[in-house]
């Protein structure tokens, strides 16, 4: 599964490889990466992290740390959370 989700993503532009044409799936990413990467995914640039950290704040009264700073990591709970909301939202 690993290897075709990798693949999918790679030829269709959504990431790119890393040094030496190594694919890091388990590195850590910023809310500003993961802002790019959703809008890339979606093709559009209607996506913003801070919609889904302002309703996660007023949902759930859990502080993203992307109110610190766009360059801080996201977590895995945050992007399960981000998942949810666009199945929701059906973006």
């Amino acid at each position: 599964h690993y290897d075709f989700v990798s693949e999918y993503c790679l030829k269709n532009g959504y990431i790119a490889k890393y040094e030496k044409n190594k694919l890091n799936m388990n590195s850590t990413m910023s809310y500003r990466e993961v802002e790019d990467l959703m809008r890339n995914v979606m093709g559009s640039d209607n996506f913003k992290w801070s919609n889904i950290s302002n309703k996660m704040l007023y949902d759930k009264g859990i502080r993203s740390n992307s109110f610190n700073g766009y360059n801080n990591k996201i977590t895995r709970g945050e992007a399960v959370y981000m998942l949810y909301l666009l199945n929701e939202w059906k973006i």
